[in-house]
C-alpha cells in the first residue's frame, strides 16, 4: 500500500515508453506524493504507521529487478515489511535507485523486519500491488504458514 500500487498502476498505462516506464511513473508519482498514516496491527501489537509505502513481502525480488526484501526465500514461511518514511520527496527519490540492488534497506528511515501478520486499516479503500495485480479493498490483512500465504480484504469495485 501506499506510493508503489500507485507507481504500477500508472506505469501499466505508459507501456508505450518500453523498460522506462515505471522509472518515469516513479517521478510523476513522487512529485505529488505525501506518506499515509495508517492504523496497524503487526504480530499482535497495534500502532499508529506513517511511511510512504508498506511492501510485505515473501521473495527478495518485486517488479522483476527490484531486491526489496533481500534476506527472504520464497518457502522460510516468513514475511518481511519494507516501510520507509523518508519525510521528503528528495529524499524519497535519492531512495528509489537503492532498491535495485537492496541497499535501501541500510537507511536509517526504512523500517524493515520479518513478521508473521499485519492488517492495515485506512479510512478509505486502498490500492494493493499483491504479486503484480493491482487489487482495490478495505483493511487487507496478511499472514503466512510454512508452503502458503494468505490475503483477506473486502473488495471495492475499481
Amino acid at each position: 500500500v501506499g506510493v508503489i500500487p500507485h507507481i504500477a498502476d500508472l506505469a501499466m498505462k505508459m507501456r508505450f515508453l518500453g523498460s522506462f516506464n515505471y522509472t518515469f511513473a516513479t517521478l510523476l508519482k513522487l512529485i505529488r506524493h505525501r506518506p499515509m498514516e495508517f492504523r496497524a496491527i503487526i504480530d499482535g501489537i497495534e500502532e499508529r504507521l506513517r511511511s510512504d509505502f508498506i511492501s510485505i513481502c515473501n521473495s527478495k525480488y518485486t517488479g522483476g529487478a527490484m531486491i526489496m526484501a533481500k534476506d527472504v526465500e520464497v518457502d522460510d514461511g516468513k514475511l518481511y515489511m519494507v516501510s520507509p518514511l523518508m519525510e521528503s520527496k528528495l529524499r524519497i527519490l535519492k531512495l528509489f535507485p537503492s532498491i535495485f540492488s537492496g541497499k535501501h534497506l541500510e537507511h536509517p528511515r526504512v523500517r524493515h523486519h520479518f513478521i508473521q501478520k499485519m492488517k492495515i486499516q485506512y479510512r478509505e479503500p486502498l490500492l494493493l500491488l499483491v504479486d503484480g495485480e493491482l487489487e482495490k479493498g478495505e483493511n487487507p490483512e496478511i499472514s503466512i504458514s510454512p508452503g502458503h500465504w494468505n490475503l483477506f480484504m473486502t473488495k471495492k469495485p475499481s
